[in-house]
């Protein structure tokens, strides 16, 4: 019934039947949808239609065909990383995926820990986390020092 508004500007009930046949199941048939979407709404949805792709044909199990369609992707595409990393994951392959997530530094630390706790090492996501934080501490209190050295001397 929704096929109709599937195009339009917004998207939202075509994300949300995504979704909704994601938790039935379904992504196959999710993924014969995003097929079917026009030109144009891909273009205007690039990054959402790229990254849910990866996401969708991991979930259907097809974890080669959702690295290939990730790598013909433009690197600026949002969540690419992640879909890559998730898909890596689906196929065991989990010092690869923690790699790619550790080696790019547009990401949050949380997308990290959560890979790192769905695997049992809840411990090690903490150590990450925490190692950060204080990296990142550190450089605040640099800047803040160096931002007085600057006042005292013009002052």
């Amino acid at each position: 019934m929704g096929r109709p508004t599937f195009d339009h500007h917004d998207a939202c009930l075509f994300e949300s039947v995504i979704h909704l046949l994601h938790e039935a199941g379904r992504a196959n048939y999710a993924l014969t949808l995003s097929d079917e979407r026009g030109a144009e709404c891909v273009e205007e949805h690039a990054s959402w239609v790229g990254s849910n792709r990866i996401w969708l044909l991991g979930e259907a199990g097809r974890h080669e065909e959702a690295l290939a369609h990730a790598e013909a992707l433009p690197p600026e595409i949002h969540g690419l990383t992640v879909g890559k990393a998730w898909t890596l994951e689906g196929m065991g392959r989990l010092h690869e995926a923690l790699a790619l997530l550790r080696a790019d530094t547009e990401l949050r630390a949380s997308e990290v820990a959560e890979l790192l706790i769905r695997h049992g090492r809840a411990a090690e996501a903490v150590a990450g986390c925490l190692a950060l934080a204080l990296a990142l501490a550190l450089a605040l209190a640099e800047q803040h020092a160096a931002s007085r050295r600057h006042a005292v001397r013009r002052g």
